[in-house]
């Protein structure tokens, strides 16, 4: 199941190898766009500037992102974290090493063989950048180009249903929930429980931005909206 942080398509395949003893390790591949993907928007590529809606295209350039710090959730309801703040381009080839490079051979204390993991809890700040343009998937099907002009900055006040994040003291369960220091902390369950043992867990993280930037149409114009969602992807190995 894909999480989608907060509203295109990261070219990179991020695995993390987390070892019972707490070291991290990261390998990296590249994988291909999903233009379309999230609230089902078309692709801007697919319909024409003269039709009045909301298309989506790819952040092929930029897609900004910052963690704090990524942390796993114990069966206890405890948190154990790594990591310092960081800003992630998720539109750059560079991403794997990059988000590899944020956590790799840190010992993990608090984690160890015959503990379960519940969830997994990284900590993303609010604030998004987005530049995107000038890509196969930014013209319309009757040649209006769809370009942010640059880079857009957004950050995220309320969820999708204008609503305040609850906060993780109150409410520290909740997905995502608001830290005191105005990062959300995302709840990913998509994995399931897991026992650590003394072999080595593999987490495969997929990143897609290829419906990164939100376009309106219409009147012949393919005007910049907003920011869309950045997806992210689990699975085990």
């Amino acid at each position: 199941m894909a999480q989608e942080l907060p509203y295109g398509k990261l070219p990179v395949n991020v695995l993390f190898m987390l070892m019972w003893l707490g070291t991290i390790l990261l390998t990296s591949s590249a994988v291909g766009e999903t233009c379309g993907f999230g609230d089902n928007l078309p692709c801007c590529s697919t319909v024409a500037s003269t039709v009045n809606g909301i298309c989506v295209a790819p952040a092929n350039n930029k897609y900004e992102f910052t963690i704090k710090r990524f942390c796993f959730e114990k069966s206890d309801g405890s948190l154990v974290c790594t990591g310092s703040t960081k800003t992630f381009n998720a539109a750059a080839v560079t991403i794997g090493a990059d988000m590899g490079n944020f956590i790799s051979g840190v010992k993990l204390e608090g984690l160890n063989a015959g503990d379960t993991i519940v969830a997994m809890r990284p900590e993303v700040s609010k604030t998004f950048i987005v530049n995107g343009g000038g890509g196969n998937k930014h013209t319309t099907t009757d040649g209006v180009a769809c370009s942010t002009g640059g880079d857009r900055t957004e950050t995220m006040s309320t969820d999708p249903d204008n609503n305040p994040f609850p906060s993780c003291s109150t409410s520290p369960s909740a997905d995502p929930c608001e830290t005191s220091d105005g990062f959300l902390r995302i709840r990913d369950t998509s994995l399931g429980n897991i026992t650590l043992t003394q072999e080595p867990l593999v987490i495969n993280f997929d990143f897609d931005v290829g419906s990164g930037v939100t376009f309106a149409t219409g009147g012949g114009a393919c005007t910049y909206q907003g920011i869309g969602p950045l997806s992210v992807t689990m699975s085990r190995q």
